[in-house]
């Protein structure tokens, strides 16, 4: 999938980039299991593990023959998924699901867009419908519902880094606004613009709190990922801030603190350096009841 700009993402560590795979990559089905449910999980480890080396690997060559491999191996899982779902075997299907969306994210190709777009869909019917049951595998559910909030982050974050800001006019301040405000946005009940898809990511991270506690090591990769962000995010709004601070335009000065709540969480937090602020956020949003 490419909504990403060549020169800059959320940068992924050969760590960070098996610990979203790997992490979840010994498949375990309950004692009474059919002849095909079996073999689906015996073929689910194998992807995983075939995954996990293809996104690394593609990481530290930089090139495409290992993009079109992983391209490859979502479509096949995305396919097992669904015909794992078609027959009633869901948490199977689930599995599979979480590896196309995994792979649809990194496969740099935007055709596949909307096929990850789908397996979110599939996994959503199943994730709710296991819910009710008490059964869902909160694992995969959990992978496959922050992939696109991710993909999305990393894709304004990127569109930023390639607007010229070392000299800000009233039509470049605009359209890094725009931008933020499609990551960092927050809507009252008066106003039906979007939430922004960061504010989602943290407000979806406070949702699972509990799971991640129970899950160290994608406990571990959340808060990396919440680091990079909400620096990138905090340095951004800085800047956007400061601009209208110097042009004095105190109109949309306001409209920025009144829809940017996690900015005015920032700087109304007593310690005394970002790092620390941010990391105290942090943790305040994964310990969230």
């Amino acid at each position: 999938m490419k909504w990403t700009t060549n020169n800059y993402q959320l940068k992924h560590s050969n760590t960070a980039l098996k610990t979203i795979v790997s992490l979840f990559a010994v498949f375990t089905l309950m004692s009474c299991v059919t002849t095909e449910e079996f073999t689906a999980a015996n073929d689910v480890n194998s992807m995983d593990n075939n995954l996990t080396t293809l996104l690394i690997d593609a990481s530290a060559k930089n090139d495409t023959g290992e993009k079109k491999q992983i391209a490859f191996l979502a479509a096949l899982a995305h396919e097992s998924g669904d015909a794992m779902a078609s027959s009633g075997s869901s948490k199977v299907a689930l599995a599979y699901y979480r590896i196309a969306a995994v792979a649809y994210w990194r496969d740099d190709i935007s055709s596949n867009d909307n096929k990850l777009l789908d397996v979110i869909d599939s996994t959503k019917v199943l994730c709710d419908a296991l819910k009710v049951e008490g059964k869902a595998p909160d694992r995969d559910c959990f992978v496959v519902q922050i992939t696109l909030l991710l993909e999305v982050i990393e894709d304004k974050f990127g569109a930023i880094a390639n607007i010229d800001q070392s000299d800000f006019t009233d039509g470049n301040i605009a359209d890094v606004r725009n931008l933020i405000d499609e990551l960092g946005y927050q809507a009252n009940s008066n106003n039906a613009k979007s939430q922004g898809f960061f504010v989602t990511f943290v407000e979806t991270i406070k949702t699972n709190a509990a799971f991640l506690k129970n899950h160290p090591t994608m406990k571990t990769y959340i808060v990396e990922t919440l680091l990079k962000t909400t620096k990138q995010y905090k340095r951004s709004m800085s800047e956007i801030a400061a601009y209208y601070r110097k042009t004095n335009n105190d109109e949309e000065m306001t409209s920025l603190n009144a829809t940017h709540p996690i900015f005015v969480q920032y700087g109304n937090r007593p310690e005394e350096t970002q790092d620390k602020r941010i990391e105290k956020m942090i943790e305040e949003w994964l310990t969230a009841e």
